[in-house]
């Protein structure tokens, strides 16, 4: 593993308390500011890992903590992309320390594995971001199992190995935090992504009762719903509303980590949308979504 700048300027610091440490240089004073330098360079040194990091949100939060100061193990399946998004970032970040670790999250007691095996590797890991995701158009039915159990694994049971083997690593060093990355489409089923909607209202639910698990740890969990994010993975959609890029998406899911949010909701157009979801009773909702169906048929017809 490289050894970024700020930890070799940390170990520069050790060296000079060593100095400090013998007779001839001893000094109270020169001593409280090599320890005030040992115990900055230490607080700004956090370790963030994100899985689905070569594209899309996932980029785009590896970006925005390259910005604040935290080194970085990067995930995805995607090795050439992968490696070529780290080094541009380690070019325009050079006091922090990238990890490139090629993983599948289906793969999964070789992904979990993988986590543990690079936290250690970083002796510390501040906050993990599953981020991994897959998700497609689909009208019900024309879904298949094979479709509906890639979207399972990856969405639901990939980002649970991430977090599984994330959290007996945080639980280990006493503190951490746990970023999930669901979706808008959690909160009740929409036409044509049932196994998404499924997926991602699954790993809502994992999030929300790990948090109250560990809710007497210094181990936060934070459960991110974002609305439309200008993504590969959403460029086949057509006109989105609200839409938002994801450098935005980024920065919204950062603050909401700065401040130990347990839940995330973005835009907040679609909150509302959502919020209003969640109360109409079940035949004003089968309407709205008949209309729904009706206007996602037109729209791949004229794309046709």
């Amino acid at each position: 593993m490289t050894i970024g700048k700020r930890q070799f300027q940390l170990q520069i610091a050790n060296c000079l308390l060593s100095i400090a440490n013998k007779k001839v240089f001893r000094n109270s004073e020169f001593l409280s500011f090599i320890f005030s330098i040992q115990k900055n360079m230490r607080k700004k040194a956090k370790t963030a890992l994100i899985t689905g990091a070569s594209s899309g949100i996932g980029m785009a939060l590896a970006a925005e903590l390259a910005a604040q100061n935290y080194n970085l193990i990067l995930m995805a399946r995607r090795e050439e992309l992968l490696a070529d998004w780290a080094q541009f970032l380690q070019t325009e970040y050079v006091n922090i320390t990238i990890k490139v670790v090629v993983s599948d999250v289906t793969q999964f007691e070789e992904h979990m594995a993988q986590v543990k095996e690079v936290a250690s590797a970083f002796d510390t890991l501040d906050l993990v971001i599953a981020n991994a995701g897959v998700g497609y158009n689909t009208i019900e039915s024309h879904n298949t199992w094979e479709g509906t159990k890639e979207i399972f694994d990856v969405n639901l049971l990939g980002a649970i190995a991430t977090i599984e083997a994330a959290k007996d690593f945080m639980l280990a060093q006493g503190y951490g935090h746990i970023v999930g990355i669901s979706s808008m489409t959690s909160v009740r089923g929409i036409p044509q992504v049932s196994a998404y909607s499924a997926s991602k209202a699954g790993l809502t639910t994992f999030l929300e009762s790990m948090r109250t698990d560990l809710i007497d740890s210094k181990i936060t969990v934070t459960d991110v719903h974002p609305g439309y994010v200008a993504t590969p993975m959403t460029q086949e959609n057509g006109k989105m509303p609200w839409l938002v890029s994801k450098e935005k998406a980024a920065q919204l899911i950062f603050k909401a980590i700065r401040r130990k949010k347990a839940r995330l909701y973005f835009p907040w157009q679609m909150l509302f949308l959502n919020y209003l979801a969640r109360i109409l009773p079940n035949p004003i909702y089968d309407l709205a979504m008949r209309l729904l169906r009706k206007k996602i048929a037109a729209f791949r017809k004229n794309r046709n």
